[in-house]
């Protein structure tokens, strides 16, 4: 069997992952105070924050990692 070179098939360390991108809304989410019915915001901040740390506003920009 030989390994693929396919970058389709494996992981990009800049591509943040699922876990990582909960792990930052989780974080996001509790900082805002827990606020009921907002997942959704949270997860798009976060996958912001993770693919493009550099285009968030002051205060989002904190590695969480």
């Amino acid at each position: 069997m030989t390994e693929s070179t396919d970058s389709t098939h494996s992981p990009d360390s800049t591509t943040p992952t699922d876990h990582k991108i909960r792990e930052r809304a989780f974080q996001l989410w509790q900082e805002a105070g827990c606020p009921e019915g907002r997942a959704e915001e949270f997860w798009e901040r976060a996958q912001a924050a993770e693919t493009n740390p550099e285009d968030l506003p002051p205060g989002d920009t904190q590695n969480f990692a």
